[in-house]
């Protein structure tokens, strides 16, 4: 910028050349105000898209909160449902412990019921059986082991095999 001036002094004079460096000088500041009304227009532009950027953020935010209030509200209802059942489940524990002890002294009763049984019933029945009736079934006995090997009444020819059949007639059975 200087040589330019220094030439136009030169060339026009001394006070043409103040007045073509003065102008110079104001294109100057002209051309650096004009940079700094570009950059604060795109720095503008840029906090203006940031702008309209952060309110679709605090769009979604908001949508991210409602959800998170949904959400909870699930949870919360959710707990209240699982608090319902535990207690359920412990009222449920209770019956059952009330249930198995119930049981287990019915077990007891059923034992003492089944040994008193043994004594009184099926043990005198087993005694009378085997006192009374245990000579006929020592005789049935026999006689089947008997009948296995008879084979005929009047017997068999060589390489033949038979078999026979006893019916027994006895009195009637009552009082």
């Amino acid at each position: 910028l200087t040589a330019t001036a220094q030439k136009v002094t030169k060339a026009m004079g001394e006070e043409a050349g103040k007045q073509i460096l003065g102008v110079l000088q104001s294109l100057k500041q002209t051309k650096t105000f004009c940079d700094g009304v570009h950059n604060y227009t795109a720095g503008v532009s840029a906090a203006a898209k940031g702008a309209s950027e952060m309110k679709g953020g605090a769009s979604a935010l908001a949508a991210g909160a409602e959800e998170l209030k949904t959400g909870s509200k699930s949870l919360s209802d959710g707990a209240a449902t699982v608090n319902a059942g535990a207690k359920k489940l412990s009222e449920g524990t209770t019956a059952m412990a009330s249930g198995i002890t119930a049981c287990a002294d019915g077990a007891g009763q059923l034992k003492d019921g089944l040994s008193k049984f043994n004594e009184e019933a099926v043990g005198k029945i087993s005694t009378l059986v085997s006192e009374e009736l245990g000579g006929l079934f020592d005789r049935g006995a026999a006689l089947s082991e008997a009948a296995k090997s008879y084979q005929s009444f009047s017997g068999l020819a060589e390489g033949y095999e038979g078999s026979v059949k006893f019916v027994f007639k006895t009195g009637a059975i009552g009082k």
